[in-house]
């Protein structure tokens, strides 16, 4: 889809929030310290208390951030007052009971890529995977298969409400959230693999998402580990290299590439090491998870989306492999997005930007820095020697163990979905979605090189699938000792079945059905071996 075409349902569906934003960001010709940043100024006020306070100074000519309307009993200086004064960030500290940017070289990127120079008179930063308007339905029926819920017609349940969010390339973004949060869900709608009604725009680089274009784009990574037991390290990586990268591809290219996945995981120390499995001592389950996404990185996507890839992980596993995502995303470029559950402090510190879903409504999505001061400034300050992420989580979480629990929680989390709709925060990735839709992104592949085939022949495929369970096979020696044992009991079943067939008309469809089980029946015992052991990968 064009940039034209896209803009237009972006606009329409962004009309309502463009009243009185022309004003709300001031352009100055001062130095550094005259820049504004529409995330320094993240309080619960409206747009035109933001505007009030953008014109609040200190001596230095910092702009502060503070608001005139009262807070919970308290003004918002009052609030902030209540912190204690100490750096949120590299760059960014409390003062006087303002936030202030004091080295806009050391600030977290979400602050630093907020500036404008006015001087210079350059865009805004422009999303590069953007989401509005984002609903999903899905259709249920209530209650279990025993209580005759089949019999029941299916309704509607919307599990996403009207999602405004952006993503950035070069960045570690986690979504965090109770169960039935909608995690998962929008990680399903941005792959492509969602299957209710989707409504809203999710583009990446003015372009609409389409389940084509995301499978050559982006790279899903399931929660489940399904590798082949018997094989090594390296033996899965090349193989499935071999079924994913392009046909024209050699294999020296295929092997330098499969190196550099090991080098990028960190599995060089067991490359040649089998996976292992229930009766096979192989790698621990920290490495499969990284096998898992190497198999992904093969593509070398631009998107890579992870659903909870510390599940299952003890917290040194998990603290190391998130440790791995980052450093992809910020050396490799890449947009990586993954849900996660609960992440230890710190966990919580290596991501970029965090979101938090509460049933299937945006509560935050910022910097881990400024997380504590939002919700401080909304009257919800996160005690001492507390997670911050866990804190939040628990309060926007609904309880639904009794009725009236659950509609006190239910309550409070709408409010911070209200009032995060509210935020700057939430006003800054709008502009940079409308922003956006003016920018040029340059076709990142060298116009000279000739453009390779997008996947390899069925030939090619077919015979790597053979190969790899043949090879799969002869390594599981318990597997082939049964199926080797299963010929000499079937055989003399058969003979004795056979001899007995006489030359009626019965033994006519005797033989027809004797010959119809020795053609159809051996695929299907085939297939059902496969899916008991998930060895279809």
């Amino acid at each position: 889809m064009s940039c034209s075409l896209l803009a237009a349902p972006v606009l329409r569906h962004l009309a309502w929030r463009r009243k009185e934003k022309q004003q709300l960001l001031s352009i100055h010709t001062s130095p550094l310290s005259d820049y504004t940043s529409p995330l320094v100024h993240s309080h619960y006020g409206g747009i035109d208390n933001c505007h009030r306070s953008l014109h609040n100074r200190d001596g230095n000519g910092h702009i502060l951030s503070r608001a005139d309307t009262p807070l919970n009993g308290f003004t918002l200086g009052e609030t902030r007052s209540k912190v204690n004064s100490r750096p949120l960030s590299n760059g960014v500290h409390h003062q006087n009971g303002a936030l202030k940017v004091t080295d806009l070289d050391e600030a977290p990127p979400m602050i630093r890529s907020s500036f404008v120079p006015a001087e210079k008179d350059a865009p805004q930063p422009t999303a590069c995977l953007s989401v509005v308007g984002l609903t999903y339905t899905v259709k249920e029926r209530p209650g279990h298969w025993w209580n005759g819920n089949f019999l029941r017609r299916a309704k509607p349940k919307q599990v996403l409400h009207n999602l405004c969010m952006t993503f950035n390339k070069g960045e570690l973004t986690a979504l965090v959230g109770s169960s039935g949060s909608g995690k998962t869900s929008l990680l399903d709608v941005i792959a492509g693999r969602a299957e209710g009604q989707v409504d809203g725009v999710v583009s990446y680089k003015h372009e609409q998402c389409t389940r084509t274009m995301m499978r050559q784009k982006a790279s899903y990574v399931l929660q489940a580990d399904r590798l082949l037991s018997t094989l090594t390290v390296r033996e899965t990586l090349t193989y499935m290299a071999l079924m994913k990268l392009p046909g024209n591809m050699t294999a020296k290219e295929i092997d330098k590439k499969v190196q550099t996945v090991i080098e990028d995981m960190g599995l060089r120390q067991v490359s040649d090491n089998r996976i292992g499995g229930t009766m096979i001592r192989g790698v621990s389950g920290g490495e499969k998870r990284r096998i898992t996404i190497g198999v992904q990185l093969l593509k070398d996507p631009e998107i890579l989306l992870l659903d909870e890839p510390t599940s299952g992980l003890d917290s040194f596993t998990a603290r190391h492999l998130v440790s791995t995502l980052a450093s992809l995303a910020h050396k490799g470029d890449k947009l990586v997005l993954l849900s996660i559950h609960q992440p230890r402090s710190e966990i919580f510190n290596m991501f970029d930007r965090i979101g938090i879903l509460t049933t299937g409504q945006l509560a935050y999505l910022g910097p881990p820095s400024l997380m504590v001061p939002y919700f401080t400034d909304i009257g919800h300050p996160c005690p001492r020697n507390e997670n911050p992420c866990d804190f939040y989580m628990d309060i926007s979480s609904v309880d639904r163990r009794t009725a009236e629990s659950e509609r006190s929680t239910l309550r409070k989390a709408q409010s911070l979905c209200n009032a995060f709709s509210k935020s700057v925060l939430q006003e800054s990735m709008i502009d940079k979605i409308t922003s956006g839709l003016n920018y040029h992104y340059d076709d990142e592949r060298d116009p000279s090189q000739p453009q390779q085939n997008q996947s390899p022949s069925l030939l090619r495929v077919f015979l790597c699938v053979l190969e790899r369970m043949n090879l799969h096979l002869w390594r599981d020696r318990s597997n082939l000792v049964g199926r080797l044992l299963q010929l000499p009991f079937f055989v003399p079943f058969m003979i004795i079945f056979i001899g007995r067939l006489g030359f009626t008309m019965g033994s006519i469809q005797d033989r027809l059905g004797i010959l119809y089980q020795g053609t159809q029946a051996p695929p299907y015992i085939g297939l059902t071996n496969a899916v008991a052991t998930c060895e279809f990968i």
